[in-house]
């Protein structure tokens, strides 16, 4: 995993977006940077405070490459690649990669997981370098550390909820690779943890920066103490979390575009999935999958339709359905107030108290939301389950409409196997696939065979939720 910058990476237009109290997204200065020298540069070539701040700044742009600004209509992100592996997106492409991620079946070769798994490595490489620098030559500003620390325990907590039990979490030192044995996801989980908990220690100031990147790590923390099962400290982690905080990162058309909006709506190789499909001319039920294309609701608009043929996909026989949610140039929420209601709300439902779970979910339909830029309009009051099989159903399916498309949805179906004991054909799409044969029984990426340049991994310890 390198920890060197390219100069492509340098070229960098990061704005990152925090949404403050009782305002929506503010963003930080684009900032342009490029090295002095061509080609590749090392850490160890880059001292004092300019320095570390162009580390910094690197940092942030290897993070939103990984997230949904990275890649093109040929190179996606993971972020995309386990929107397409869960039911959010279906494939309207002709890549063979694609599809087989679509159909839950995919291989440890795969050519276009892997770089993104390798973009995912390199960016705490990058993260871990600008956290060094910072330390050493910007002691005086704790909370741009703290930054740091966040953007590195969230990619190592993503890798976790991506990839199977297996993940190596080395690092370049001096130039050197330090190989270190494959983790599984809990103890990936746990080393996350530290490095949130560092971004909380780091960001206790009451300046408006201190504040913002302490509530994106306490929703961070909470995330990744759900993945641990830890529900009661989840719910403290973010009480005092505002509900219209988000944090987001922003893209320029002059640099670099949304990358949804790339796969989806520019090339229209990504179509949102549905909890139906046709085949054969026949309408296909697909068991499990939720209806986002069809169910009208807000929170996931659409243009076009499933059964609707006039607009055709990349391969020219899938109808396309498009996400209306993101532009071009459209920020893209990495955490947000809503997710930190929704943290509460499920730890009422483990608690037993579906009223209490209730409160939370039609306290958030009670009022207008803002996802990014978009605004999601007051919606009805739902009804309350009468059995926690129902209250369950309920939940997820809320927090799948509240958080389309911003890679949380194959954690919580892996976290529906784990902890909620349902086996994987009463989760992920299960039957017949649209593009010839069936379902697979996939739960997670593999870690790709590039990692076998580590001498300590052979190969995913298990594939196990």
């Amino acid at each position: 995993m390198k920890s060197h910058i390219d100069r492509a990476r340098w070229t960098v237009a990061v704005a990152v977006g925090l949404g403050l109290t009782l305002v929506g997204a503010c963003d930080m200065n684009k900032q342009l940077l490029q090295p002095q020298q061509p080609g590749v540069i090392s850490p160890s070539d880059v001292v004092g405070v300019t320095g570390a701040e162009a580390l910094r700044t690197g940092a942030l742009g290897r993070f939103r490459d990984w997230t949904v600004g990275g890649g093109n209509n040929n190179q996606e992100n993971m972020v995309l690649e386990t929107g397409l592996f869960t039911d959010e997106y279906k494939s309207g492409d002709t890549f063979s990669q694609r599809n087989s991620w679509d159909q839950r079946n995919v291989q440890s070769n795969d050519a276009v997981v892997s770089p993104a798994y390798t973009t995912m490595q390199q960016a705490r490489g990058g993260i871990q370098d600008a956290i060094l620098a910072l330390q050493q030559y910007v002691p005086g500003t704790p909370s741009e550390t703290g930054q740091m620390y966040f953007l590195l325990g969230y990619t190592e907590m993503q890798l976790g909820e991506f990839f199977c039990n297996g993940i190596a979490l080395g690092y370049t030192v001096n130039g050197s690779p330090n190989y270190t044995q494959p983790l599984t996801n809990q103890a990936v989980f746990t080393v996350a943890g530290t490095h949130f908990d560092s971004a909380l220690a780091l960001t206790t100031g009451t300046d408006a920066f201190s504040v913002q990147i302490h509530n994106a790590a306490a929703i961070a923390k909470a995330r990744n103490l759900v993945d641990l099962g830890q529900f009661t400290q989840a719910a403290a982690a973010v009480a005092g979390v505002p509900t219209n905080y988000q944090f987001t990162m922003t893209y320029a058309q002059t640099s670099q575009d949304n990358d949804i909006w790339i796969m989806t709506t520019n090339v229209r190789r990504y179509t949102v999935g549905d909890s139906f499909d046709i085949v054969n001319g026949a309408t296909n039920i697909i068991k499990n999958a939720l209806p986002f294309a069809s169910a009208g609701d807000p929170r996931v608009p659409v243009t076009g339709a499933t059964n609707n043929f006039a607009t055709k996909s990349f391969d020219g026989a899938t109808a396309y359905v498009g996400q209306a949610l993101w532009g071009r140039d459209d920020p893209n929420v990495i955490v947000s107030g809503i997710d930190a209601r929704l943290v509460e709300a499920e730890a009422k439902l483990q608690a037993g108290d579906i009223p209490g779970m209730m409160v939370i979910l039609n306290a958030l339909r009670a009022s207008t939301q803002t996802l990014g830029v978009y605004k999601v309009p007051v919606m009805t009051a739902l009804a309350t389950p009468g059995n926690a099989t129902d209250a369950r159903a309920l939940f997820f399916r809320e927090k799948a409409f509240w958080q389309f498309g911003r890679g949380i949805r194959m954690g919580d179906q892996r976290r529906l196997i784990r902890q909620y004991h349902l086996t994987q054909d009463n989760v992920f799409p299960t039957g017949v696939f649209f593009k010839n044969g069936t379902y697979g029984t996939d739960v997670n990426f593999p870690v790709p065979d590039v990692d076998k340049s580590n001498p300590n991994f052979t190969g995913c310890i298990d594939r196990n939720a």
